[in-house]
């Protein structure tokens, strides 16, 4: 495949450091972006434009960075949602607003430059948008609730985007990390709320944030090598040659697990609940002319 431009969000830190500098070892053009330009600016060169981008910003603002980016370039090829973080809690702890906060950019964020660079890929009738999830959305954790809502909420508006969308000529893909080596779990980064406190929870969080800092700096996943992936998906290439572009890639053994746990729990619950569910149905059954609701 020829050489393809990629905006990508997040580039400071984790997978989308490791995919911008994947990206500048093939050989791609790369427009990476970082809340605080500073972070980025080492990587300019004549194939990578470093711009400032807060995905939080107003929607003229985020429109204004991705037009910079196209016309930088004369066009994106890839657009990257890769911009988060993860903000921990317990449920019976947590306030509206950490949940709030969590969604602002995980997932407002995400559709906020999402929106911004659909009409471009509209108007050449291509590009591919990838979705960084995480193995948080297929099977929750303790002490995530809001991080993990916020990646379960990214499964289904990827879903609908792809439904709305690939008439347009856009591929679309949601990616499922699972623990990978950065910085997610530091105490720089990680964010956990006791909004409303309660000592119940006291030795559990205690436990719970131990764990994570002796998990951090040994989580099994290279998020190098995720990068590289995510490459070869996009572009048909190494790993993926000769493999059609999926919907979702769990990657690392833990997301893999995970997801087939969903999925033979979730057949099985079809399977043993299927007639009382039916049960519930007008007579006639469905009207298959009548489309969506009782498609196969």
């Amino acid at each position: 495949m020829p050489q393809l431009t990629w905006l990508v969000t997040g580039c400071s830190s984790g997978i989308g450091k490791s995919l911008a500098s994947t990206l500048i070892a093939r050989g791609e053009r790369v427009v990476a972006t970082s809340r605080n330009v500073k972070d980025v600016i080492h990587l300019q060169s004549d194939s990578v434009l470093p711009l400032e981008l807060d995905i939080t910003s107003s929607p003229e603002t985020v429109k204004n960075v991705v037009d910079e980016a196209i016309n930088t370039f004369g066009g994106i090829d890839v657009l990257v949602n890769n911009a988060g973080y993860l903000h921990g809690a317990f449920i019976e702890e947590a306030g509206v607003n950490d949940y709030i906060e969590n969604f602002k950019v995980n997932v407002c964020g995400t559709m906020n430059v999402t929106r911004a660079i659909l009409p471009h890929f509209r108007s050449k009738s291509s590009g591919t948008v990838v979705f960084i999830g995480s193995r948080c959305g297929w099977e929750g954790d303790m002490g995530a609730a809001p991080y993990n809502a916020t990646k379960y909420a990214l499964e289904g508006i990827f879903d609908t985007f792809q439904i709305e969308t690939a008439s347009f000529g856009v591929r679309s893909m949601i990616v499922q990390p699972g623990y990978f080596r950065t910085d997610l779990f530091s105490t720089a980064r990680l964010v956990f709320s006791r909004t409303h406190p309660n000592e119940t929870y006291d030795d559990i969080q205690m436990g719970l944030l131990n764990e994570l800092a002796k998990m951090h700096g040994h989580q099994p996943g290279d998020p190098d090598r995720a990068a590289h992936r995510i490459v070869d998906v996009v572009k048909s290439e190494g790993m993926a040659a000769g493999k059609s572009f999926p919907k979702r890639l769990p990657l690392g053994e833990d997301a893999v697990r995970a997801m087939r746990v969903k999925c033979e729990e979730t057949l099985k619950i079809c399977e043993e609940w299927d007639e009382v569910s039916k049960s519930t149905t007008f007579e006639g059954g469905w009207d298959q002319e009548l489309g969506l609701l009782g498609k196969e």
